[in-house]
Parts: structure tokens; sequence; C-alpha cells
């Protein structure tokens, strides 16, 4: 029984015969549970429950004395289902009467006990009972003659006492023609009865003393209706003083029905009881239990807020002496373990056993069971937390005061924020609540940014979680993550097995062992997915040509070729393939710990390469195309003039450590302050070239800066980054500069 449901057709006072009987055989099985010796104890904790579901703390006495009251009230006044034959009042019944009018009447019988509603009943059956003399004295006996003239002939529209559902009324069916046989033309005898809209019924026939019974009989059922509903009413309104246990016992036995059901679903697939650790001194459980066992009336607290607060309450007051303490975590240890959505016992299904004191930095391919594993260990650990049985043949659990997931991505419009973007405020909502105590699940952090940067915040994040103490698995494919200097002494490295079967494919086992796994079987994955087979052979040409080959190492994790000096997490690409295509290429970056450039060149140099470079890309190289475009130089501390705004324009940065960067950009004053966000680079100075309106646009500024690049760099000049040198195909190319 819904616990919202019964309160609210209780205080309305709208609950029919049907909801207490309802609710009587839910405070039956809690009395049940309450007086039975081996059934008290799970009642009493089941109640715990209870009281966080309904902010209201009811020790096991009151709520079995109000059980015991409110079933008394109940079976008192109510006709219980179960009645025997003697406590049952049947409806009224003659053989004149069609049995459909007197159900559609007598709605309110076998709701109230009789002895409630005496007078009411004597009058519901009083007035029937003249109702069928009536029918009996008046239209049975036009019936039967008419029957006895017309017997052997064939009839198409019998004359018969009817039921008329429209009008709620008893009368009598014929046509004028039969009825005419036996009363002549003298039908005073008979009337035409009026529907329910004032108008003459013409097909139906009834007398004045049948219409009379008709009403009496009709005006007492709805009177008797009245009295039963009533009586419903004042029950109600006797019970809604112990709503609070009421709603109590109805979540109570929702909550022994979900365990019941469990159990049996639990038992047949052959799941096993959990060993449960200590229980950390949050204090939210003390909380509860000192209440629930006092002796004091049921305690209701105004409202969820209230409730929570004083748990939380509860909990500072326990943890006060110190609550960063590890001690008495539990073992977390499962064995035999599957998903719970599988067959533990069907030959396929594959067990895992796992073991870990902190967190787990789990690798492996796709496809492999990542994913599968950290849902089925927090299953696991979530049941067992809950009391539950969990899909596993031996398993113990420590407590967790939180179970915090990160699986999956995906943007959010509506708040404004990117996939990657979702996935930090997700990182920084575990960082900011997770404890010692807490279950963090990690799936694929950072896989929505660029891989660099991704992997040094995962590996950041991961060393953030490792310090809390909290323990979980943190799922990656970022395998550079292995070759930085991460201090994670509580992680264990575990990965997802691969085999190699006989015709030399690799497969996965879906068993998690110990170690690191940098197998991605991704092209595999694309074909087992039905991805074109040319993509596929073509995405394996690339990887062959230019990949970064990672692998084990005595000292940690090395490229087949050698190790990037700047960054360890950029692996460099096989020797002779140091060229990467496009942007993949590492980059330098100007606030890294680089050695001054002495090179000596200076930013007035880089603009005469730039008017040296669009005089080139002109027809001719004419005076006339130098002065459509506008050159100019930017001083550290200046801003760009006001006439390149919404002009394309190329620019070259001039770092402070002598450093050079050529870009290009419609929003050169957005660009600037881009360059010059940090504090290292706020010296930087500009030297730009802004094309003249109709010259091409961004695809001109395009060609210009891949030009300028390779202009600068044979010049010598310390580049930054050259990968935009390699641009090739630009639209208006031949018009960039034609002014």
């Amino acid at each position: 029984m819904p616990a919202s449901k019964l309160a609210r057709l209780i205080t309305a006072k709208e609950a029919n015969h049907l909801l207490f009987n309802d609710m009587a055989r839910l405070l039956e099985g809690v009395l049940h549970m309450m007086e039975e010796p081996q059934q008290r104890q799970a009642a009493v904790l089941a109640l715990k429950a209870v009281a966080v579901e309904t902010c209201t703390i009811i020790p096991a006495e009151r709520l079995g004395s109000t059980a015991a009251a409110a079933l008394s009230a109940i079976r008192d006044a109510v006709v219980s289902e179960e009645s025997s034959a003697a406590d049952v009042d049947p409806v009224s019944s003659h053989h004149l009467v069609p049995a459909e009018f007197v159900a559609a009447n007598e709605k309110f019988r076998n709701k109230i006990r009789r002895p409630l509603v005496t007078n009411s009943y004597d009058e519901v059956d009083a007035a029937f009972a003249e109702l069928a003399a009536a029918l009996e004295s008046d239209l049975q006996p036009v019936v039967l003659e008419v029957r006895a003239r017309q017997e052997g002939k064939a009839v198409r529209n019998k004359t018969e006492i009817v039921y008329d559902v429209h009008n709620n009324a008893t009368w009598l069916k014929g046509t004028k023609t039969a009825l005419s046989t036996v009363i002549g033309d003298d039908t005073a005898l008979l009337i035409h009865p009026k529907d329910r809209n004032g108008k003459s019924a013409d097909t139906r026939y009834s007398t004045w003393r049948v219409e009379e019974a008709l009403f009496a009989y009709r005006r007492a059922a709805y009177q008797a209706e009245q009295v039963v509903a009533e009586q419903l009413r004042c029950l109600a309104g006797r019970l809604e003083g112990h709503l609070p246990e009421l709603v109590g016992a109805a979540v109570f036995g929702m909550v022994v029905r979900a365990l019941v059901g469990h159990v049996n679903e639990a038992l047949r697939r052959r799941w096993t009881l959990p060993e449960l650790g200590p229980e950390p001194a949050t204090g939210e459980s003390k909380f509860i239990e000192e209440i629930a066992a006092s002796e004091l009336a049921a305690v209701e607290v105004a409202s969820a807020e209230e409730f929570d607060e004083a748990l939380v309450a509860a909990a500072a007051a326990a943890s006060s002496g110190g609550s960063d303490s590890q001690s008495g975590r539990g073992l977390w240890r499962v064995e035999g373990v599957w998903p719970y959505w599988m067959d533990g016992n069907a030959p396929s299904t594959v067990l895992n056993s796992v073991e870990s004191d902190g967190m787990i930095l789990l690798t492996g391919p796709n496809m492999a069971g990542k994913s599968t594993i950290a849902r089925t260990l927090l299953a696991v650990a979530l049941l067992a937390n809950c009391g539950l049985y969990v899909p596993a043949r031996w398993a113990a659990v420590p407590r967790f005061d939180a179970f915090m997931v990160r699986m999956g991505a995906s943007d959010s419009p509506a708040a404004g924020k990117s996939a990657f973007a979702v996935e930090m405020s997700e990182a920084h909502t575990i960082i900011r609540d997770a404890t010692a105590h807490s279950l963090v699940m990690v799936d694929e952090l950072c896989k929505g940014t660029e891989v660099t940067v991704g992997t040094t915040l995962a590996a950041a994040i991961l060393e953030e979680l490792e310090r809390t103490g909290c323990r979980g698995i943190f799922a990656t494919h970022l395998h550079s993550l292995f070759a930085l200097p991460l201090h994670l002494p509580s992680v264990t490295e575990m990965c997802m097995q691969i085999r190699q079967t006989p015709d030399g494919v690799k497969a996965p086992t879906w068993q998690i062992v110990p170690g690191r796994c940098f197998a991605s079987l991704a092209l595999e994955t694309a074909a087992d997915c039905h991805l074109a087979p040319h993509i596929i052979e073509r995405a394996a040409a690339l990887l062959e040509k230019g990949a970064w080959r990672v692998e084990d190492g005595a000292a940690g994790i090395r490229s087949s070729g050698q190790e990037s000096e700047k960054n360890a997490v950029m692996l460099e690409a096989r020797e002779g393939e140091n060229q990467l295509e496009g942007s993949s290429a590492p980059q330098a970056d100007p606030e890294a710990e680089l050695s001054d450039n002495n090179s000596g060149r200076s930013i007035e140099q880089a603009l005469e390469v730039l008017r040296e470079v669009s005089y080139g890309m002109s027809e001719g190289g004419t005076a006339d195309h130098g002065s459509a475009i506008h050159y100019g130089m930017i001083r550290a501390g200046q801003a760009p003039p006001p006439m390149v705004v919404g002009r394309a324009c190329v620019y070259v940065v001039r770092y402070s450590k002598g450093w050079f960067y050529c870009g290009e950009t419609d929003d050169l004053a957005g660009r600037v302050r881009s360059h010059r966000s940090r504090a290292a680079q706020r010296g930087a100075e500009i030297a730009f070239a802004a094309l003249p309106s109709g010259s091409g646009g961004k695809s001109s500024a395009r060609s210009l800066e891949a030009q300028m690049i390779r202009a600068v760099q044979a010049a010598g000049f310390p580049m930054r980054s050259v990968s935009d040198s390699r641009h090739k195909h630009f639209a208006n190319r031949d018009t960039a500069c034609s002014e």
C-alpha cells in the first residue's frame, strides 16, 4: 500500500472499504512480525529504514500498540473480505426485479457492518418489498396474459419487465399492438413513465403504484449509501490521529515485502549473504537506534530538512574527535563475483575475485569489461551495505558512507556545459565529498578533452582520491598516465586480461587480474560493430605509420622511440616518424621549463618578414597591394587599434623568452588578451597584418599564416609551433591579396 496514498485518503476522509481492508491486512502482518520472536529483530531493524524514509522515528512498541488499536477499529466497522457467510449481507432479490437494477442501487452492501446502519438497511428492505409487490400485482398479470396469447407464434418483440440502465428504472417493455390484445383500447391502466430528461418513454409502460415504489426504493438506497459513506468518513477520522504510525506501517510493509522478494530471488539465483564490516563512527545509525529504542512516543519531525539536520548534527558530534582516520574500515574482498544481471550458474558466466584497500587503477581494451566490473563491484557494495544478498560466492564488504559514480559523458546544454565541463563538475563534487569511507567509481575520466591535458588532469584527480583514502575503481584508456611521476602508494594496478586465440586474434577473457594492459583492441571492436572494412584498413595503416607505441619498461612506460624530454605524457613517435600530421604534434609551451632563447630575433624583424610574405602573395607584388593591408605592432601594455575590429588578421607573437608564435584570427583584441593571460606572457609583443575587407577573409588569412610560418622558420626564428604551416587548401586563395 503506497504510504502517500494512505495519508492522502485518510486525511481527506475519502478512504473506501477496500483501502481499509488492505490496511487491516497490512496491520495484521505488522503485528505478526512484532509478536513473532524470530521476526521481531528483523522488524526492529526495518524500522531504521522507515525512520529515514518517513522522517518519523517510531519505536517498535508504539507501532505494535497502534497497529492493534487501528486493526480493531477497522474490523469492528468494515466488513472483511474474509468474513463468513453469516456476516455477509446479501443484496435484495426477487424474480420480477432485474438483478442488474438491484446491483446498481445496492452498492453500499457489505462495506459497513449492518449493526452500525440497521435503520437504513431496514428502510431499503421495506422499500424493495413494496416494489416487488407492485410489480407482481400491476405488471406481472399483463406479461403473463400477453405471453399466453402469443404462445406458438413467432414474436419479434417480447413483452417483459426490463431494467432501463439509462433511467435506473424497472419498466414493462412491449408494443401497443401486443398490449391491446389484453387490455383492449382502454390503456389507461398503464402509463408511459418519464425518463431522466422528463420526456415520455413511449416504448415503456408502468403504473402509478410501480412508479411510487421505484421512487421510494431509489431514495432509500441513496440514503443508505450516504450513511455508509459517513461511517467510512468517521472511521477515517478516528484513525487520523494515528496517521504517523499508519504511514510508518505502510512503509514498513513496503520494506518487508521488498526484503522477502529479494531473499526469494537471491536464493533462486544462488547469491550469498556478505560479511559486513564495522560501522564507521558517523553517529547517524546510533542516533536512530537510540531514539527508536526509547520508550518515548513517536517523534515526528516537521520536515525532511529538519530530520537531515538532526542526522548531520549527530554525525558531527560523533566525528568531532577526528574523522579522517581510516581505522576500522573493514575488509573489501569479493570472490567469485559476477554481473548481477547474469546467471551466475551458467557455464558462459565469468567469475572474478577482487581485493583492495584503496583505489584500483584499471586498464584494458575496449569491450573487455572495465565498466562491467566497476558496476558489478558497485552493486555488491551497495547491496551489502543494505544488508542484502550479493551476486558472489563469498564477499566481505566494508560499510561505506557514500557511493559516488562517474560513468559516461554527455553535455548539458541547459546548464551551458560541454561534456568535459560536466565531467569536471562531477569530479569536483566527488573530490569535495569523498571520505576515507566512500566508494568511488570513475570510468574514463577526461576523455572529452585533448589527451595530454586530459592525462595530467586524470592523474592529479587520481592522486587526490588516493590522498582521501577512499576505495573504488579508476578505469582509464589514458596509458600515458603511467609515465608520470605519481605518488600512489595505496593504488592497486589491475587490468582486464586478453588472450591470443590459435588463429592469432587477441580477445578479452573478461577476467580482472593484477598488472597493466595497454592493448585497446579498438580496430577489432570497430570491425565487430560492422564499420566499413576500408575505414578500418586505413586506420590500421595510419597506426602503423605514426602511432605512439607504449610498452612496459623496467623504469616505467617507454615509447618505442625516445621518451619526450619535455613532458613524460608526450611519447615520441617511432624513429623516423617524428613528424605527426596536423595538430597532433607535441607543441612547445612558452611557460614550460625552457631556457631563454638567445637568437636575437626581434618583433621588428618578424614584421618585415610578414610584409615580404604578404607582398609575395599579391599579383605581381605591387605597391598598391601593400597599401591595402594595414601593418602594425602592439608593444607590451598596448592594445590593438580599433581599425582591426572585424577584419581577418595574421599576427606574430614574440614571448619574453624569445620564442615566436604565428597565428590568424578575426578577433585580434581577444587573441592578444589570450596570449597575455599568464604572468610570464604579459610582456609579449605582437606584429600584425590586417587584411582588407573583401580579400577572402579567413581563408586568405590562413593561407598567409601558413606561408608566414614557413618563412619565419626558414629565417631561423625559434617557433613555439609550426603545425599550421602544413595547411595547403584554402578557398579564394588567388584573390587573398588582390586589392
